[in-house]
């Protein structure tokens, strides 16, 4: 007659939604990588803040070490974009089919590699040349991000409509939109769904009908898992569900990324057997409150 929910990310998001609209049907609830109900569209600084902690962990790494800036690499990058704001330039960039083009850099193009080149870090196993890809760009190169730049320019590297609209629909407080429209770190990140692009969500116009935002309360048992390095969903975030769910035990998993709930059962022997246990009995006391994760090599290895 009740059900266990367990939701990642956006499922986290769906599991909430069933708990607000059936609080008599769910049991109990494991959710990670936070996206509460007014939380689909991120606050940039909070973006930026996970960006740091992650660039001050490769900061410490043998391959980037003595190649950081001594201002930080996200000060760099900044100085970088507002560097091309103010005095756009050009690049050649041969396409796929032998053409040479020249593409325009200014602080928009800038913003749209600041979370990498060839991937963004969403998960620590393909972190690795995320700080390679900005320390080429400060430094001149864009022989890299050329390519990526002309994907974007030609419509070949943007967000697929599914996911626009499913962001879209998902919707924004008023409050919420304008923290996100006034924030300074906005000049750092391109403007995508998760950071609100009206002219994205234009498209659809009256078509796109924005759920409940608003915050509610439930007692029911959670558990909730997140991860300090999550440029997806920031460990910000938390504050408001540990609000939302008084009834839960909250993991913080140092160094997580938006696959912290994975990394941490890599991570800690005890974690499988912990969860499984809170799965069968809805008992948290064997579980970790934190779990810190080996520091990464930052080279492939990390993806094995």
């Amino acid at each position: 007659d009740r059900v266990q929910l367990k939701g990642n990310s956006f499922g986290a998001f769906w599991a909430m939604t069933i708990i607000r609209r059936h609080p008599g049907m769910v049991e109990r609830a494991t959710l990670a990588s936070l996206e509460g109900p007014d939380d689909t569209f991120d606050i940039p600084t909070d973006i930026v803040n996970s960006l740091k902690r992650i660039a001050d962990g490769a900061a410490q790494a043998d391959r980037y070490k003595s190649r950081f800036p001594t201002e930080g690499l996200i000060t760099a990058y900044q100085i970088a974009i507002d560097k091309a704001e103010a005095e756009p330039f050009e690049v050649s960039h041969k396409t796929e089919d032998g053409s040479d083009v020249v593409m325009r850099i200014d602080g928009h193009a800038m913003r749209e590699l600041s979370r990498g080149v060839r991937r963004p870090p969403l998960w620590s196993t393909i972190m690795y040349d995320w700080p390679h890809d900005l320390l080429r760009i400060i430094d001149g190169d864009f022989s890299e991000a050329a390519r990526r730049i002309h994907r974007v320019w030609t419509g070949r590297g943007t967000d697929n409509a599914a996911e626009a609209i499913i962001e879209c629909s998902s919707g924004a407080s008023s409050a919420r939109m304008e923290r996100i429209r006034t924030d300074r770190a906005r000049n750092f990140l391109s403007s995508t769904t998760p950071l609100w692009d009206d002219d994205i969500c234009g498209v659809w116009g009256n078509a796109v009908q924005p759920m409940d935002t608003s915050s509610f309360v439930s007692s029911g048992p959670v558990v909730l898992i997140q991860g300090t390095w999550d440029i997806s969903t920031p460990p910000e975030n938390a504050t408001g569900l540990r609000a939302i769910f008084p009834n839960n035990t909250f993991i913080l998993v140092e160094g997580g990324s938006h696959g912290s709930i994975y990394e941490a059962e890599d991570a800690d022997s005890n974690m499988p057997a912990a969860l499984n246990h809170w799965y069968a009995t809805g008992d948290p006391s064997l579980l970790p409150t934190q779990v810190k994760l080996s520091p990464l090599t930052w080279t492939e290895k990390d993806r094995e």
